[in-house]
C-alpha cells in the first residue's frame, strides 16, 4: 500500500506525520476488509459505523481489539492535525502497536500479505 510505503520513510522525529500516516494505513486496511461485505465509506464517521455493523459482533474483531486500535489511531491523528497537541516517542510506539493489530486483522480477514505489514 502506498501509505505503508510512505510510513517506512517517515522518521518518528516527526510524530505528527507518523501517527497521521499510520492512521491512513489503518483506514486502507479497514476499507479493504469492508469491501468483502460490500460496504464502502466516504467519511470517518461512516467507516466507524460500517465497521461496527460488519464486524462489531464477531469474536475475533472484539478479542483482537481491532476497533479500539483503529480509534486510537484516529484520536492520535486528530490530536496531531487539528488539536495541535505535541506528540512524542510514546505516541509513535502506541501508533505502531495499534497499527500492528489492525494489520494483523486485515491479513487474517483478507489473507496473508494484504496489508502493508512489510514494515520493519
Amino acid at each position: 500500500m502506498h501509505n505503508g510505503e510512505m510510513l517506512n520513510q517517515i522518521s518518528t522525529d516527526f510524530p505528527d506525520w507518523y501517527v497521521t500516516v499510520s492512521f491512513y494505513v489503518a483506514v486502507h486496511c479497514m476499507e479493504a476488509c469492508l469491501t468483502e461485505v460490500n460496504r464502502h465509506s466516504k467519511t470517518h464517521v461512516e467507516r466507524a459505523s460500517n465497521l461496527r455493523r460488519a464486524y462489531g459482533g464477531t469474536a475475533t474483531f472484539s478479542s483482537m481489539g481491532v476497533f479500539r486500535a483503529y480509534l486510537l489511531l484516529f484520536d492520535l491523528s486528530i490530536d496531531a492535525r487539528y488539536e495541535c497537541i505535541h506528540l512524542g516517542d510514546a505516541d509513535c510506539r502506541d501508533a505502531d502497536r495499534a497499527l500492528a493489530i489492525v494489520e494483523r486483522y486485515a491479513d487474517w480477514r483478507l489473507g496473508s500479505g494484504s496489508s502493508s505489514s512489510s514494515r520493519p
